[in-house]
């Protein structure tokens, strides 16, 4: 019992220590401000990469079916290689809006974060 009392007062010592650290680092600060000042275009961005990345993999699929029923001749019903061809391309437009937000927030965000540094460092520099 009395090793872990030992090793947990260790423990909250270094986070202590590493607290004053953080604090004193003006850097550190300096980035935790514009992250705060920034959460939601980050967390939006962040958003649209990691659907972005899902919709990745569903033109090659869908592209694989139409091929099937177009291979596959009389076997299919007309119509099956036409709904696969229009949600191919219902499919690719919504990517392509995905996209476009994406690198829009990226580079509105990029912009609003350089913005907000030259801002804080002109205040310094004051």
């Amino acid at each position: 019992l009395g090793g872990k009392q030992t090793h947990h007062g260790d423990t909250n010592i270094l986070k202590q220590k590493l607290n004053e650290k953080i604090a004193k680092s003006e850097s550190l600060i300096l980035a935790k401000a514009i992250i705060l000042h920034q959460r939601k275009n980050l967390a939006t961005t962040g958003t649209l990469r990691l659907v972005n990345t899902l919709i990745q993999a569903f033109p090659s699929i869908l592209v694989a079916r139409l091929l099937r029923f177009i291979e596959s001749g009389d076997a299919v019903h007309p119509s099956k290689p036409i709904i696969a061809a229009f949600q191919l391309v219902l499919l690719l437009s919504v990517k392509m809006v995905i996209e476009n937000q994406y690198f829009h927030n990226v580079i509105k965000c990029s912009t609003m974060v350089r913005g907000s540094l030259m801002g804080l460092l002109f205040d310094k520099s004051l």
